[in-house]
């Protein structure tokens, strides 16, 4: 009896400057420091050790070779880095519809309008007492 052997597809490198696809691709543990990283290697700064060196005085835990995995497509493209993702976490996602609209604020609410109208309308249901129906 013979087997056929199915070809195991290989996983595609990373091969693009979305700081979104770096992100996900490495990680979260950057995604607080992209700001302070991008702002640093627009600026001229494209020594990782040097920008890990200053991240990790803000906090980073992370490792220098993820920062330097990070600043590799950069490096590559030799184009400015994007600015940082706006995405919104799953943490605060789901701080916006299950916390009561009327103590959401600036700073602990969405900011874009349509994440605002989506965080009120499910927040009502799950604040109120009385089901709806």
């Amino acid at each position: 009896m013979q087997v056929a052997n199915a070809a195991t597809p290989k996983p595609k490198p990373l091969t693009t400057c979305s700081a979104t696809a770096a992100s996900t691709a490495l990680g979260e543990a950057l995604r607080p420091y992209l700001t302070h990283i991008y702002q640093r290697w627009n600026a001229g700064c494209t020594d990782a050790a040097l920008i890990y060196a200053e991240i990790r005085e803000q906090g980073y835990r992370g490792s220098e070779r993820t920062v330097r995995r990070h600043l590799q497509p950069l490096r590559e493209s030799g184009r400015p880095a994007p600015p940082p993702p706006t995405d919104v976490t799953v943490r605060q996602a789901t701080n916006w519809i299950t916390r009561d609209p009327d103590t959401l604020t600036e700073s602990t609410g969405p900011s874009d309008t349509r994440s605002s109208t989506v965080a009120q309308r499910y927040a009502k249901p799950l604040t109120s007492s009385a089901p709806s129906p």
